[in-house]
């Protein structure tokens, strides 16, 4: 499967938005013909289609049409700008996008289709040691920092935005589609409230790779403890235990502590005092790993 975006928390918002028309069995879209549907998210939906020019099965994203709305111009363009960068993207910890187009009133992006779980639904399945739990999120790091060096963000990071190969390897999926301001009147959360950063609730607050940075670090602490970082209720109350850096202990973490105070640096509420770039967080975490056993490596 394709694992689709996103935790409840985002799914709920896209019940208050109007049904956006999905494409129909055998419909072409583009170049594209339309194979089934695989699942909702709060950018849209993602359908399975085949490239007959190409022989071959794709993920096609299609943006719920309220999405593409941002609040100025300058914000449009550079929504733009981010999926066109998505497009150059090669790398093996992304997922691959191969086409922007239009249908009807919205866009669509034919991506790579990866016939493997998320992450969240791998961790769910079964029990992992803790070091190969790092591993795999350390490869997903890896594609956000490519990512980040060619000037693109995620902005929507959770244990389901990245899906593992066949082999193993974590890729993630849906790079520059997030818009960097989107319109406040849209009422909708783009992420996992408890994978959001506080710059991404406050409306016009700037946001760069260090929100992608508090992101990627409650994802996995949420996968090695098994909590999330700043609680999982409201978006409200969540959002103020994160200004107020109010980080709640873990119970029973399955890490050590010298891995789990990387993360809490990746998870200050102010950006300035997180790690400079992904690559420095990826190196104190497999520093912090290796200093309590060999990690598996999970990078491409």
């Amino acid at each position: 499967m394709h694992g689709d975006d996103d935790d409840d928390d985002a799914d709920d918002d896209v019940a208050a938005w109007a049904p956006m028309r999905e494409p129909a069995r055998g419909q072409r879209v583009g170049r594209y013909v339309i194979e089934g549907l695989i699942g909702h998210g709060s950018w849209g939906v993602v359908m399975r289609a085949r490239d007959p020019t190409k022989a071959r099965t794709v993920a096609l994203r299609l943006l719920h049409p309220r999405g593409l709305r941002v609040a100025t111009a300058d914000a449009r363009a550079a929504l733009r700008r981010d999926l066109e960068v998505a497009l150059a993207l090669r790398h093996p910890n992304l997922v691959s996008a191969h086409e922007l187009g239009a249908w009807e009133k919205t866009v669509y992006i034919a991506m790579d289709h990866v016939d493997g779980p998320s992450l969240d639904d791998w961790l769910r399945a079964d029990e992992h040691d803790w070091r190969v739990i790092v591993a795999k999120l350390v490869g997903a790091a890896a594609g956000l920092s490519a990512a980040h060096e060619r000037g693109a963000l995620h902005l929507g990071f959770t244990l389901r935005s990245a899906l593992l190969e066949r082999d193993g390897r974590a890729r993630v999926k849906d790079i520059g589609m997030v818009p960097r301001a989107p319109d406040p009147g849209l009422g909708v959360l783009w992420s996992a409230p408890s994978c959001m950063p506080p710059e991404q609730f406050t409306s016009g607050a700037p946001v760069d790779a260090r929100s992608d940075q508090f992101g990627f670090c409650a994802a996995l602490w949420y996968a090695l403890c098994g909590q999330r970082p700043y609680g999982d209720d409201d978006a409200l109350s969540i959002c103020r235990r994160a200004l107020d850096g109010a980080l709640l202990e873990p119970r029973a973490p399955r890490a050590p502590a010298a891995v789990l105070d990387v993360l809490r640096r990746g998870l200050a509420p102010d950006a300035a005092r997180r790690w400079p770039d992904m690559r420095a967080l990826i190196e104190r975490i497999e520093a912090a790993a290796r200093a309590r056993g060999c990690v598996a490596r999970g990078r491409g």
